[in-house]
This record gives C-alpha cells, structure tokens and sequence, in this order.
C-alpha cells in the first residue's frame, strides 16, 4: 500500500507540475455565476419557477437564480446546476482510470492517465481506452446526451464530493468529475462510500467504452520517441520496420536519460503523413503483438521499443489539464 501511494504522489506531482493555468469562472459581465438547465427539474433551488429558453434557472419574478460558490478550494470548473451539453468550451464530465505502479514512460505515453473520457460542452468528446491502442474522438448527439445524463445520475454527481479511503497495491484511482462535484475509489468503493457511488462509476464506465468504441481516431499530430533497449539486439518475433526516412537515434533516449528527464527532449512532433505513418506503424504492431502491443524495432544490432502518443487539440488538452489540476490538487490534500 505505501508503494501505491508513492506512486499516485508521483503522478500527481507530474500532473501538478504540467498544470500550472487557472480556470476562469463562467458567469455573466456583473461576474455572477448562475444555475443553468435545460428542463425545470434540473434546477435544484427551491425558488426556482421555470427554465428559460436560454437555459437558466428563474424564479417567480423572472431573475435568474445564482448558483452556489464552489467548495473545494481546487480552483478548478464552477459548481452550478448540471446539462452536460451547456454550449460551452468547458470540460463538463471528466471520467479517468489513473495507472497503477508506473513504469518511467508513464508521463509521456499517459499524460491524461491510463484511460479517459472528457466531453465539453458541445457535447464533443475525446478519449482513449489505452495508450498504445491510440485516441478517439467523437460527437454525442442530443439523445445520448440525454441518456447519459439521467444514467450517470449527472445532476446528483455535480454536488457529489467523496474520496475512497481504500487503496490497492497494485491499482490506480478511477475517478468521475462534473463541475467540482466528483468521486473516486480504487479497485472498489470501500463501505463507508454514498449508494450512489459505486453504480455511478459502473455507469461512466460502460459509458467510456460505448463511446470509445463509437468514436474515430485521432486525425492530428503524434509524438514519439525511442527507447534503447538493454537487450542484445537480435531479431524477434514481431518485430517491425521503422517507417521514417530519418534515422532513429534522432529520437532514441537511454533508460538513464528517461529517468532523469521524462518529458523526453528528443521526442518528435510528427504531422501529416509522417503522422499517418506513425498510425500505421502502431496499427501494425497490433497484428504483430495483438496481446502487448509491444512496438520494437532493430537497426544496427540495437533494439528500440516505439513509444508515440496522439496529440489533442490545443484548446481541448488545456481545458482537459485545468480539470486534472483540480483534481490532483483533491487527491493530495487527503
């Protein structure tokens, strides 16, 4: 349990360590903050009459209702009353599964944990089931938002905040967050956590993998980098072909170096059909390995193993970084 929490230190140090924005609240010009709907029964003040055509909570003389202040000191995403699809930029569901002992590739390959889901508020979504099985992205429609948000329980989830207290040794946290309203366990939710908790991650679960499985791969830049490998350089099985023109030792790094600088200086930004090719380069790995996805290429009579990642959107992996911040900020403080 001790090497656990050494590691989930060490993984909340690299997140904090690459979040350092704040998250502005959204409101309007007077800085008020108020609650938003799409329905009457989302609205969960008590003075609260009717939903406006632009989406607030009103009461009987036609004022918009203020929503609470956030609670958390985390600095992170606005609690107000919940519509996953509010029309904004902002992060409004976060579902990640955190790595457990993590090998010293971990910040490159994982930077948004070991999987993830994150939709914004048009309803647009990104998300990876596992890093070397690459990223998606995709759009919900109107009808999956609605389902999704009555089966996740969203509007209950947006006031939830609860943290497992029970940790495995060997296993990351999964945690859930809307707004600052979020919840989290590892392995499984210990007794002490809310009814609504445990079916509650069960649900944004299966809703991450639906929506993994629905939406399309990543069309943007990847990163990559080689790893010398401590072996003896003979062929094996499964063994790919480096598909670029350059020379691989333009962005091969010792072990060492790795452990002393993980962001890897020598990685390269690939676009275009470099890009494409990386793709394909990955896709081939999974038929040579389906099992490991294990990517190793020999030049020279030295092995490689091939770590690359899809890169999101600048905007997008900001918002995402803001609400990990949080988060992370939760998670040390327990």
């Amino acid at each position: 349990m001790m090497e656990s929490r050494r590691q989930q230190a060490w993984w909340l140090m690299l997140v904090l360590a690459a979040c350092s924005a704040s998250h502005g609240e959204q409101g309007n010009s007077s800085g008020s903050n108020w609650l938003r709907c799409s329905t009457l029964g989302q609205c969960t003040s008590s003075d609260a009459v009717s939903c406006s055509s632009e989406g607030y909570c009103l009461d009987a003389a036609g004022q918009r209702i203020a929503a609470p202040a956030a609670s958390d000191g985390t600095g992170g995403v606005s609690t107000r009353d919940y519509a996953l699809c509010d029309g904004s930029s902002d992060i409004r569901l976060a579902v990640v599964s955190e790595g457990g002992f993590l090998d010293s590739t971990y910040a490159f390959t994982n930077p948004f944990g070991h999987a993830f889901l994150f939709v914004d508020g048009t309803c647009h979504y990104y998300a990876s089931r596992q890093w070397n099985l690459g990223s998606v992205e995709g759009q919900l429609s109107a009808a999956q938002a609605a389902e999704y948000t009555q089966k996740i329980q969203l509007q209950k989830l947006s006031q939830l905040a609860y943290h497992d207290l029970e940790t495995c040794p060997d296993a990351g946290i999964f945690w859930v967050r809307a707004g600052t309203g979020r919840a989290d366990c590892s392995c499984s939710c210990d007794a002490s956590a809310p009814a609504l908790v445990a079916p509650l991650l069960d649900q944004v679960s299966d809703m991450h993998d639906a929506l993994v499985d629905q939406g399309s791969e990543l069309q943007g830049e990847v990163e990559l980098f080689a790893l010398a490998n401590k072996d003896d350089g003979a062929p094996r099985s499964g063994d790919l072909t480096w598909p670029f023109s350059w020379p691989i030792t333009e962005v091969s790094v010792t072990q060492e170096e790795l452990n002393q600088d993980s962001s890897v200086p020598k990685r390269r930004t690939l676009r275009n059909d470099e890009a494409r090719s990386a793709r394909a380069f990955r896709a081939s790995a999974q038929i040579a390995n389906p099992s490991p996805g294990r990517m190793r290429v020999v030049q020279n009579g030295v092995g490689y193993l091939i770590y690359l990642r899809d890169v999101l959107p600048a905007p997008a992996q900001e918002r995402i970084r803001q609400v990990m911040q949080a988060q992370a900020a939760v998670l040390s403080s327990q």
